[in-house]
């Protein structure tokens, strides 16, 4: 599936290198293109939209247009099919709270 998404807060290249790890961690194979200067975020995924937006707003970003449903103090919730020790690194380093790991059985 490809998606366009405005992403309001992306500030520098660092901003597009968060999100593009955040995707490949629930999908490495996933193709992320991201336009820095018009805040715009190109995925071409296997994984459900709702996925992709969820895993940015996880990484610190806001999707424009998009409400989780989520307060502060809920978690949000995405299946894991890439590394999650990775994905433990890139939460721990990023100092973000209320991400619920769902592993594959």
């Amino acid at each position: 599936m490809a998606l366009q998404l405005k992403v309001s807060n992306i500030a520098c290249e660092g901003c597009a290198e968060i999100i593009t790890e955040f995707i490949h961690v629930i999908e490495v194979e996933a193709r992320v293109d991201i336009d820095v200067n018009a805040k715009i975020a190109r995925v071409e995924s296997a994984a459900f939209e709702e996925s992709i937006k969820q895993v940015i707003v996880a990484a610190g970003y806001t999707v424009e247009g998009y409400c989780s449903g989520s307060s502060s103090s809920q978690k949000l919730k995405f299946n894991i099919s890439g590394d999650a020790n990775k994905l433990f690194y890139i939460y721990s380093a990023r100092k973000k709270g209320g991400v619920e790991l769902i592993y594959p059985h």
